[in-house]
């Protein structure tokens, strides 16, 4: 539920209370029937009442309509992803520790000419049944002439080979665009002199 839901049902959940403390008070008599029963009749015959009760029922519909929606998945893209968590502690890997490795495996392979990679980590569920998932986005600029199946094919397959064997991980989600064909030459390597 949004910040702005959570806003809403917080004051509707004050008029319910409000108004259920006000019928309260006239069922048991704290209230005089003629009291109520005049400033009754007096709210039902102002224009604000009818403005009021109609705002009422768009909040309702609108956290009716919150209760049957599904809750999506945070994605963060940064901080930390725990790779394991055991008695010794936990293992935890930043996001652009990740990221690094993933353009660095991408960039290494033939055909490949620029490799932008995205690192997420994706939280779902709620209490027992929370997990946390990586997810990989990587843009890639190819070399004209290859076959992007194949280039890509073989970058999926790499980039998940290295997770597997840095990180352990073998069921991370792996997006791969190819966002452009180039002729441009592959960037030479610096030498270290």
């Amino acid at each position: 539920m949004g910040i702005i839901n959570r806003i809403l049902l917080f004051f509707f959940s004050l008029g319910a209370m409000a108004l259920s403390l006000v019928v309260l008070a006239a069922c048991i008599g704290v209230l005089p029937e003629s009291v109520w029963l005049n400033e009754l009749h007096y709210a039902l015959t102002r224009p604000e009442t009818i403005a009021g009760a109609a705002v009422a029922f768009l909040i309702a519909f609108q956290l009716f309509c919150c209760s049957f929606r599904r809750t999506r998945p945070v994605e963060r893209e940064s901080g930390e992803y725990l790779v394991l968590q055991n008695e010794a502690g936990a293992v935890r890997v930043a996001l652009d520790a990740v990221r690094s490795l993933v353009e660095q495996t991408a960039s290494n392979l033939p055909g490949i000419r620029l490799a932008r990679a995205k690192a997420y980590r994706v939280h779902s569920g709620s209490g027992k049944e929370a997990v946390d998932n990586l997810k990989l986005v990587l843009n890639l600029s190819i070399g004209r002439g290859l076959n992007v199946n194949e280039v890509s094919a073989a970058a999926a397959k790499e980039i998940r080979e290295e997770i597997r064997e840095v990180m352990g991980l073998s069921d991370v989600v792996l997006d791969l665009r190819v966002t452009s064909l180039s002729d441009a030459a592959l960037p030479s390597k610096r030498r270290v002199v």
